[in-house]
């Protein structure tokens, strides 16, 4: 979006904005990459070509990234996945191998939409988009599945052994902090 002519200041803070989350994004993504993590970034499949519309996918970064052979760009629908309506999506992934193949051997066979997406919900509150926001929960499963073989494909590369008592640890440190529990001098009741 850098240097489009004719933008509202609406459109100029959405840029902004949008800017900011990509830069964050490509600067995880290039980060796991260099120290050997995988990691996949999710997006709306973008419009690429067309005059005076800008997607993700055109950026020169991008572009750079897919020059790496265990960097792939797949694009598919969710619809199959388990979502009433299309929404076309383009996942870039790193060191996911055969991630493609997993995403599309869940397809649901015999898939139709039964909702679209267009416009205004009927009660003119919202946009009927805002339901696709949540990706369903078979794409999930295959996004976690593929990051955790390539985890559990490293856990002999160079790996130490966890400390003594690290689980403990991070037991008492995910039931958080409850202000109900602590006495009056700081302590935890029991």
């Amino acid at each position: 979006p850098w240097g489009k002519d004719d933008l509202t200041l609406q459109e100029v803070m959405q840029c902004f904005v949008g800017t900011l989350l990509m830069m964050k994004a490509l600067s995880l993504m290039v980060l796991a990459y260099c120290f050997g993590a995988s990691f996949s970034l999710e997006h709306p499949k973008g419009v690429e070509g067309r005059e005076g519309r800008w997607t993700i996918w055109d950026s020169a970064m991008i572009q750079q990234l897919l020059l790496a052979a265990d960097v792939k760009r797949i694009d598919f629908i969710q619809g199959p996945l388990g979502q009433p309506f299309t929404k076309p999506t383009s996942l870039l992934t790193g060191r996911l191998e055969n991630f493609a193949m997993e995403l599309f051997k869940h397809y649901q066979p015999g898939w139709k939409p039964t909702e679209w997406l267009g416009g205004r919900e009927s009660n003119k509150k919202g946009w009927r988009t805002a339901k696709a926001k949540a990706y369903p929960p078979l794409m999930c499963k295959v996004i976690a599945e593929a990051h955790l073989r390539y985890a559990q494909g490293l856990a002999g590369e160079g790996h130490e052994k966890d400390p003594e008592l690290l689980q403990q640890a991070l037991e008492a440190l995910a039931t958080g902090f409850d202000p109900y529990l602590v006495g009056a001098k700081g302590t935890e009741m029991t």
